[in-house]
């Protein structure tokens, strides 16, 4: 698993989705199977700190974001990717507008939804991943992605799926795993190919003067990041950098950097036994009490507490 996060995004050289996986402290897995027939339409609500994804693997239907007029289209390898869970209902046709009852059992840790008898199939898995509110990965990632990956990334990790779902006792590990593979590489592909629509941080990786900067400070964020140790990597004047870096990341470096040392402190507290001034000075800070102070205005809870909530 740590191969293939390592190996998941490579824009402009710059391999770093790994720490954007660890700082976001992703949880979650495919949880849910639906098969929608005939005519029908269903409801997703918003979630906090949850994106929700939706993989296509037979039949059609439409997709249509909260607050927008446009229905999308939907068919089989088809992976619609909502990385902060935007309200957004499913549809046979723009035109249904009343919403379906449906049924659903438990089979394992895998909830199977349906609705309608006879028609027309759409049939499509749902999986949820936690993530702390502070994450950079998604919060600058559009509302929603619609996303064909190839088929040779897509079929293989399907049938595995498939396979599981159907043994009499799934494996939650292999779900899990499979899930996660899946994140990976619907972003890799995503950010590498068809990146529309990102913003701030994310749009700085894609800069080729920044990017080896954001890199850098991403791989150890413990170095002492001063505008003077960055400028070399962007070979910017400091007026130049300092435009480009407000311009692309809305913020300061140093507020970034700070921003960077908290999540990943965060990541140890929760991953961890070490002691909060190990953490602390592992982070970049010069005292325990720093890194407190720093934690509990982003965070809005002690470093001790944060570890146990």
């Amino acid at each position: 698993m740590t191969a293939l996060i390592e190996s998941a995004l490579a824009h402009n050289g710059v391999a770093c989705v790994d720490k954007l996986v660890q700082l976001a402290q992703i949880s979650g897995c495919i949880d849910v199977q639906c098969e929608f027939k005939g005519t029908w339409c269903v409801a997703q609500p918003a979630l906090q700190h949850t994106a929700v994804l939706h993989i296509v693997v037979a039949g059609c239907g439409y997709v249509q974001l909260q607050g927008e007029k446009d229905f999308r289209y939907l068919c089989t390898g088809d992976v619609i990717f909502f990385p902060r869970a935007a309200a957004h209902r499913l549809s046979s046709s723009p035109k249904v507008q009343a919403m379906s009852p449906i049924s659903q059992q438990q089979q394992g840790a895998m909830t199977i939804k349906r609705t309608g008898d006879s028609g027309e199939v759409l049939q499509f898995f749902c999986a949820h991943f936690r993530y702390t509110p502070q994450s950079l990965l998604f919060q600058n990632l559009p509302a929603m992605l619609k996303i064909s990956l190839p088929s040779d990334h897509l079929s293989p990790l399907l049938k595995l799926l498939q396979n599981e779902v159907a043994r009499p006792k799934p494996s939650s590990v292999v779900i899990d795993s499979l899930s996660m593979v899946l994140l990976i590489d619907l972003l890799r592909h995503y950010l590498n190919n068809e990146p529309q629509g990102v913003t701030h941080f994310l749009l700085g990786l894609q800069d080729a003067r920044l990017s080896p900067v954001l890199n850098a400070i991403l791989q150890d964020p413990s170095q002492k990041w001063t505008v003077e140790a960055m400028l070399p990597l962007a070979k910017l004047s400091r007026a130049q950098f300092m435009r480009l870096f407000k311009q692309h990341l809305n913020e300061s470096p140093h507020a970034f950097v700070l921003r960077i040392r908290l999540a990943y402190g965060a990541s140890l507290l929760r991953q961890t036994a070490d002691s909060v001034l190990s953490i602390a000075l592992q982070a970049g800070f010069r005292s325990e009490t720093h890194f407190i102070q720093a934690f509990k205005a982003q965070y809005a809870i002690t470093p001790s507490r944060y570890r146990h909530h």
